[in-house]
């Protein structure tokens, strides 16, 4: 399996949460893994794809109480969040120094993870200020749709470049 393929499975895994009476069926941790592990393949090409193996680990390890409905206080909840916009930022730079200014999905990659950490900041800092006011639900909305359409572009281009000679692993 490619590692851009096997990323994008653990990024799957990971994000989508299939639970009954609060267990989670398909294990986040799982994804997690999947995404250090195929990650760790490309990291001998990129530094940055060795900081993406890295979240993914600890991604792995704040899943596993969070698989099992136990964060009361949402900490873990928000760890998690902050490990995925990690994950994409530094998979999308990754990319961005494999494949080249010049290459034309670069524009977009770049696009994509800054479109992320904008609106990681933004929610971690004006989300918690005016929660439950109209100002809150209309910060959350944008923010839901600036957070789909990042996973939604990042899945398209991963998967247009998933067999791209620069992202694959070094023998």
């Amino acid at each position: 399996m490619a590692p851009l393929t096997g990323i994008l499975v653990g990024m799957v895994i990971a994000a989508f949460d299939f639970r009954i009476n609060s267990i989670d069926l398909i294990a986040d941790p799982v994804g997690w893994v999947l995404i250090a592990i195929f990650a760790g393949r490309l990291a001998k090409t990129n530094r940055w794809f060795g900081w993406t193996r890295a979240i993914a680990w600890t991604g792995a390890l704040f899943a596993v109480p969070d698989m099992f409905g136990l964060d009361t206080q949402g900490l873990i909840v928000v760890a998690l969040a902050l490990l995925q916009a990690a994950t994409l930022f530094t998979l999308c730079t990754g990319m961005l120094q494999r494949l080249g200014p010049e290459h034309p999905a670069s524009r977009w990659l770049n696009v994509l993870r800054w479109a992320d950490v904008i609106g990681t900041a933004i929610t971690a800092i004006a989300l918690p200020t005016v929660s439950g006011t109209t100002a809150g639900a209309t910060i959350a909305g944008i923010m839901f749709i600036l957070v789909i359409g990042t996973a939604v572009g990042f899945l398209v281009l991963a998967i247009t470049l998933r067999d791209h000679p620069q992202l694959q692993a070094v023998a």
